[in-house]
């Protein structure tokens, strides 16, 4: 997904959908994600966005976790 703004991409990890009364203040079809910071991912960042903003990888957790500590160093291998 794009952040901190638009033409800067990063790596996020789709969390759910919002429910409850957050979903009745929010355009249609939205999804939560969580964006970690490097070099711990344990901190970060929660928001919620458009699922069409959102773009899907093929890409395990491990893999995107080794790339987001590694600063980008270490890139995910390509599925086979």
């Amino acid at each position: 997904m794009q952040w901190p703004h638009p033409g800067a991409w990063t790596i996020a990890f789709l969390t759910g959908t919002p429910g409850g009364d957050i979903e009745k203040h929010l355009p249609a079809d939205c999804v939560s994600v969580y964006v970690p910071t490097t070099p711990n991912p344990t901190s970060g960042y929660f928001v919620i966005v458009a699922r069409k903003d959102v773009v899907e990888l093929d890409m395990s957790v491990d893999q995107a976790l080794k790339y987001i500590i590694s600063m980008g160093v270490v890139p995910p291998s390509e599925s086979k």
